[in-house]
């Protein structure tokens, strides 16, 4: 059973942005999105139009994999394995700071960012 979500807050209202996962575009999925978040909605075909997956956004774009890739490669790489235990390494750093909520404020400057350009993409 899927939970209703309130679609207000105390100070303004919630717009739900959806990933546009195939199995998230299916019309049972759109209909309760519609029904819960009426006109509030990103995604492929909602409300709110709005690339799937956008960079502008979403942490594993904008943070994930590009520290991932300092990281890992901060130095040479020696073979398959040294590349499988630092990959693993940073993953477990990776884990540490987003508890630490290092992407947090990041997140927070996007969104202003997002905002002030007028919900146009921006880099």
């Amino acid at each position: 059973m899927i939970a209703e979500v309130p679609i207000f807050n105390e100070n303004r209202q919630i717009i739900f942005q959806n990933d546009g996962c195939p199995a998230h575009w299916r019309l049972i999925v759109m209909e309760y999105l519609n029904n819960v978040f009426p006109n509030s909605w990103i995604g492929r075909d909602g409300p709110i139009p709005w690339p799937p997956r956008s960079p502008d956004l979403t942490p594993l774009d904008f943070y994930v994999w590009g520290r991932a890739k300092e990281l890992v490669y901060a130095t040479e790489v020696q073979n398959v394995e040294d590349l499988r235990e630092r990959i693993e390494a940073a993953f477990q750093k990776i884990q540490q700071e987003m508890l630490l909520s290092t992407t947090t404020v990041e997140i927070r400057r996007r969104c202003r960012a997002c905002i002030a350009n007028g919900g146009r993409q921006f880099e």
